[in-house]
């Protein structure tokens, strides 16, 4: 007999797992055991772009999670699975920040920043727009130049599902609003 799998076998339910299993294990307040997420890690393909909208509402879970997120992303990243999501955090990842007020690494920022919006998202009408803006608010940090402007070309790209490697091109100011999860 097959053991009890919770991810059925579609392939954009498949290729979520990831998500929901730390999305899961976030919510619950546990951590994903370091055999999991490398399982997790071997069996994950690519998600489509843009992103089934399983996917995004699963990250937005697990974003919404409060303090449980930084050790469910934290194992995630030690296998690589967040930058296969999100191609541009390899630049910020481990980065240190230029200004000594900063407690964090850009990237521990970044999930600190989610971890923070999280306790706010009752009083805006998109969460979801919420905790995805504080994750990705530095996100530019990893590039030359203003890093506003940069990571407002990556968190587009994010938000659309298609996290481009390189920022290529300036956005409208009210792209957020338009295309984000």
């Amino acid at each position: 007999m097959k053991p009890y799998s919770r991810c059925p076998p579609s392939p954009n339910a498949t290729r979520c797992c990831r998500l929901r299993a730390a999305a899961a294990a976030a919510e619950a307040g546990l951590p994903l055991s370091i055999h999991a997420v490398r399982r997790l890690a071997a069996a994950a393909r690519p998600l489509p772009v843009p992103w089934p909208a399983e996917a995004r509402e699963q990250l937005v879970t697990l974003l919404g999670a409060g303090e449980p997120t930084v050790a469910v992303w934290e194992a995630l990243e030690a296998e690589g699975l967040i930058t296969r999501l999100i191609p541009d955090w390899e630049r910020v990842r481990c980065r240190p920040q230029r200004n000594a007020v900063h407690r964090f690494t850009v990237d521990r920022h970044l999930v600190e920043a989610a971890v923070q919006a999280a306790g706010l998202t009752r009083r805006v009408g998109r969460p979801d727009l919420l905790l995805t803006a504080a994750l990705l608010h530095d996100i530019g940090k990893g590039w030359p130049g203003d890093h506003s402007e940069a990571g407002e070309v990556i968190a587009r790209d994010v938000a659309a599902g298609s996290a481009s490697a390189a920022p290529t091109s300036r956005p409208s100011p009210c792209w957020y609003a338009t295309t984000c999860c």
